[in-house]
């Protein structure tokens, strides 16, 4: 028999824990930037070039581990997270949670 659900006794992770406590600092966006926001997030990233090029790097295995995890929670393969961080990241839009963390403290 399950038991009900009891938000007392849920285990947060250290990030879950850290928005947990700054709740109250975060500012509702206007309803036009929510939206602006969710579009752009939506949006499906253009690739100019669908060839691709191998390339072999070298990983250390928790980090590959971890990313493996990652990916099979977004219902994608490990390798097309690989290159979708790395896309994120030559792009610029790939977003540093420490810093996005320094911005809510100040």
């Amino acid at each position: 028999m399950n038991e009900a659900y009891n938000p007392e006794k849920a285990v947060l992770d250290a990030e879950e824990q850290w928005f947990e406590d700054n709740f109250d600092g975060f500012v509702p966006e206007s309803p036009e930037e929510r939206e602006s926001l969710i579009l752009a997030a939506s949006k499906t990233p253009k690739i100019v070039n669908d060839k691709k090029m191998m390339v072999s790097i070298r990983l250390d295995p928790t980090d590959v581990q971890a990313i493996k995890q990652q990916a099979e929670r977004a219902g994608l393969g490990y390798q097309t997270m690989i290159s979708s961080l790395l896309h994120q990241y030559a792009i610029g839009d790939l977003v540093n949670v420490q810093e996005v963390r320094k911005v809510f403290h100040s």
